[in-house]
């Protein structure tokens, strides 16, 4: 007899182990979720396959391949974990030439290892919430989960649209690249009941240890009719976070390995510029010349954001990239990231802080950390 999930594993008291916090949920919580709707503030959600709301043609594009056109584009935190036991891999997950199904059956085989994983939880939750699915993903049930979870995924209600709606997501803030056009969220205003505003994300243009960072540089000077300098990809920067303010936006959002915020001078940042772009001398992630340019980026996007009251929000304590083998074969943001050791927070930060952050001026600025490793989610 398979197994179900139940009262125990996903049932309408699960994680909630005394009486008090199943009251405090059911009366409380739930309520006002249900009243306020979902604030999402930091998503990577796909907003041209959002606004086209074309059906998922199964459960393994619906979970699993985040874009159509690209196949390297799976979701990383399943692909990475699943591919570390025997049977499952990145190339199967990426290859074009495999069907969904056979993919589908092969996670299907890993699947159950993953117990106690939160990756596990949030698909099973999917299931549940989504098709009415209570089997357990495993070899044994992947043909019937993948069969049920199809006929689901046909449903008009289904679409990914109706989905967000389902939920009751109410607002949803999207990752943007300063160049980005954001032709999606213009025609995501159509969209009854939800907004989406896009997110101003200028990691591209700060990290000088990137080999794209000199071309990432031209493409914002040149869109924007600046010169490459470091005054012209300030002024660059300016001119498009001023066209996301235009557009909606309320937050900036930085990946940074430390939350650098050094007061450097503009001539230093100038000098540490030439040396990137017109000498083309390299930078490693953690050298001096790195952490003191992307300090002076830093307090330049928190006095635009002061200026426009946007909210910062920094993602701090991550390596990018640190999986050869993944950027190689497949590029940046395919789960090769890790989580770093020996973070200094308190003495980068302070500097930002102070300025933008303390105080009770009307224009003071508001800051959002997101620590990427639990050992720094205290400070």
């Amino acid at each position: 007899m398979e197994k179900k999930m139940g009262e125990i594993f996903l049932g309408e008291n699960w994680l909630l182990d005394t009486a008090n916090g199943a009251k405090l949920y059911h009366e409380v919580a739930v309520p006002l979720r249900k009243k306020m709707g979902i604030i999402d503030t930091h998503t990577h959600h796909n907003l041209r396959q959002i606004v086209e709301n074309k059906p998922f043609p199964n459960i393994w594009r619906a979970e699993v391949l985040e874009t159509r056109e690209e196949y390297k584009n799976c979701d990383h935190y399943i692909i990475q974990l699943a591919a570390k036991l025997p049977g499952f891999s990145q190339a199967l997950a990426r290859d074009p030439q495999v069907s969904d199904y056979d993919k589908w059956v092969a996670l299907s085989k890993v699947f159950p290892y993953l117990e106690g994983n939160h990756i596990h939880q949030w698909m099973h939750l999917d299931l549940k919430r989504m098709c009415g699915i209570e089997e357990l993903l495993s070899a044994e049930t992947a043909d019937r989960i993948w069969e049920k979870a199809n006929k689901c995924l046909k449903q008009k209600d289904m679409l990914p649209q109706s989905i967000l709606k389902k939920i009751g997501a109410r607002i949803i803030f999207t990752t943007d690249d300063p160049v980005d056009d954001l032709t999606y969220h213009k025609m995501a205003k159509n969209i009854e009941g939800i907004t989406f505003l896009p997110t101003f994300r200028p990691d591209a243009y700060c990290n000088i240890f990137d080999d794209k960072w000199k071309s990432n540089v031209e493409k914002i000077c040149q869109l924007t009719g600046q010169e490459t300098t470091l005054k012209g990809l300030m002024e660059a920067l300016r001119i498009r976070h001023s066209y996301f303010v235009k557009r909606g936006a309320k937050a900036s959002d930085h990946g940074l390995l430390e939350p650098y915020g050094l007061r450097i001078s503009q001539k230093r940042a100038e000098q540490i510029f030439q040396q990137a772009y017109d000498k083309g001398e390299k930078f490693s992630l953690r050298s001096l010349g790195t952490k003191e340019f992307i300090s002076y980026m830093m307090h330049q996007f928190c006095a635009m954001n002061q200026e426009k009251g946007m909210v910062t929000q920094i993602h701090y304590g991550a390596v990018r990239n640190a999986n050869e083998y993944l950027f190689k074969n497949w590029g940046t943001d395919v789960g090769g990231d890790i989580s770093a050791e020996n973070v200094n927070i308190v003495e980068y930060i302070l500097p930002l802080l102070s300025e933008f952050f303390s105080g009770e001026s009307e224009n003071q600025g508001h800051l959002i950390l997101y620590p990427m490793n639990q050992v720094f989610a205290h400070t």
